[in-house]
């Protein structure tokens, strides 16, 4: 996923291909990957036309009908994309400081989901005529020119602006409602939405191709008329992007949990970490902590790679499913007591894959509050330790990964910019400690990796349990988080091979816990690890 989307942006792959400019045969398949990736998104008359050009350039191949040289070009793609996941090129650049800039670019990305410009009610009426008098005026011209698959433009004269991508002539009535859907849009006749996935779709590429056709002044495209005036130009884009953002939304909605429906006011901002996340090769995962049992309502294709799990034995469920017989009740305990506080937490913690296989898992969790600082979610970054990290924390390999972690996790959103007027059910107020607060972030993940000292002592009080915190909160937990800490006679027999018992355990967990809160484990479970 990662690939695929790094070969579809240009400022990504301009960045992979400096990365790999001392390694000649990754960047000539990187070229590889990037010409398939472009053929992929041309019609299908478009594809004819290229794949001659493409596949002598690319692969030194000459002769031949479009669909050899089309079947040359897949098969050298699919020899390209192996050979770049096998190589160390990909995951060198995802853990090393130039991956950071692409990574902020996806997020911003999806963030103009909800950011948006000026609202088209904003737009005089004036401008909003005008620009709807252009486009039905030119109706039929504009819809040639938007279904054009050939190498002239409507006139006979050479294309201009061949990095546009045209629509297949035939989505043309598609098309043609889209045109019609923008006029009465400006003009405030009402608004239509697509009827179908398709549509909506060919709706939304209408909209990008005339969202960079549109021309307002001489200096833009010299050598053209302007279409229309400037304030005309922004009215038309302000339709524009939210027909775009309108698939964008409908597209971010398919990737999160199909029986979660977000509220209102933090449905575009789930909708727009969870288009971003899905880009990221770090497994992550997001929880609605405003619902029973904090449920999953998005995890991306990393988290069920490292879980073993399908996405729908996933969504809908707590965390706790990862949890088995080996799990160490103290960074449970410190899990909770970090998630009560509304403090980001760092902690190493023995969890299980669906084959019953156990990983050390780096977890690191995150409070986001909305605009009136209500906990709403909570995003969960996992990432796998092995065991010569385990043994040689400090080796340069261990530490490169911990800062790919550290500058990942300071990505992370912790709030979303909902209205701070709106009321708010319950507000919450990070009660960090003086250590969380000074500590940097790579040491308090260097930390959990070792075992988390930090977090125990101030868990424990001997940090201080008071010292940020309010004195209720410490009365009523000091004794409760201590009984976590101190395994009982039924835990110490109890051996982490035992995995029956812990099948049985996830097993209960499960179907009885799953999206309901339940805190109820099996039998063979302490009564405080049941509290717990």
């Amino acid at each position: 996923a990662t690939l695929r989307s790094i070969v579809r942006q240009p400022v990504a792959l301009e960045a992979f291909h400096s990365w790999l400019r001392h390694s000649p045969v990754a960047a000539k398949q990187l070229e590889v990957c990037a010409a398939a990736a472009q053929l992929e998104d041309l019609p299908p008359d478009a594809q004819t036309a290229a794949v001659g050009e493409m596949c002598e350039r690319h692969l030194g191949l000459r002769g031949g009908s479009a669909e050899q040289a089309l079947a040359a070009v897949t098969a050298a793609a699919a020899h390209a994309v192996s050979v770049l996941l096998r190589s160390e090129a990909l995951p060198k650049l995802v853990l090393s400081p130039a991956f950071l800039p692409l990574a902020t670019l996806w997020i911003a990305e999806a963030e103009e989901l909800t950011a948006g410009d000026m609202p088209l009610e904003a737009h005089p009426r004036t401008a909003r005529e005008e620009a709807a008098l252009k486009l039905r005026s030119n109706h039929s011209r504009v819809l040639r020119d938007v279904c054009n698959d050939g190498r002239a433009n409507i006139d006979g004269k050479p294309l201009t602006q061949l990095e546009l991508f045209r629509i297949n002539p035939e989505d043309e009535s598609e098309s043609d409602a889209a045109l019609k859907e923008i006029s009465r849009r400006l003009l405030g006749e009402g608004t239509c939405d697509p009827s179908s996935r398709k549509e909506r779709a060919v709706w939304a590429a209408v909209a990008r191709y005339l969202s960079a056709r549109t021309q307002s002044t001489a200096e833009e495209k010299p050598g053209r008329e302007p279409d229309m005036s400037a304030p005309a130009a922004a009215a038309m884009r302000a339709v524009l992007r939210s027909m775009v953002t309108a698939n964008d939304l409908a597209e971010a909605r398919e990737l999160l949990w199909p029986g979660y429906h977000a509220p209102g006011d933090a449905e575009g901002w789930v909708c727009a970490f969870a288009q971003a996340a899905s880009r990221l090769p770090s497994s992550l995962v997001l929880t609605d902590t405003s619902l029973a049992g904090n449920p999953i309502v998005f995890a991306n294709s990393a988290f069920r790679e490292l879980t073993g799990y399908e996405r729908h034995e996933v969504e809908g469920q707590n965390c706790r499913m990862l949890q088995g017989p080996g799990t160490e009740r103290l960074s449970l305990a410190v899990m909770v007591d970090a998630l009560r506080r509304g403090v980001d937490c760092h902690l190493r913690v023995t969890n299980y894959r669906k084959s019953g296989e156990r990983f050390s898992n780096l977890l690191s969790l995150r409070p986001v509050r909305d605009g009136s600082s209500a906990y709403r979610y909570c995003v969960g970054l996992l990432s796998e330790i092995d065991a010569q990290s385990l043994q040689n924390p400090d080796v340069p390999a261990t530490s490169a990964k911990l800062a790919a972690l550290a500058d990942l996790f300071a990505l992370l959103p912790n709030r979303f910019g909902s209205d701070p007027l709106l009321p708010s059910s319950k507000t919450h107020v990070a009660a960090e400690m003086v250590w969380e607060r000074q500590i940097p972030l790579r040491d308090r993940l260097a930390d959990a990796m070792r075992g988390g000292r930090l977090a125990i002592m101030g868990l424990l009080g001997r940090g201080g349990l008071n010292d940020g915190v309010s004195p209720l909160y410490a009365t009523s937990h000091r004794s409760h988080l201590e009984q976590c800490a101190r395994p009982t006679d039924k835990d110490a027999a109890r051996t982490d091979d035992d995995r029956s018992d812990g099948a049985t355990t996830r097993a209960v967990s499960e179907s009885s816990g799953s999206g309901q809160g339940s805190a109820r484990s099996s039998p063979s479970a302490s009564p405080r690890m049941a509290r717990l």
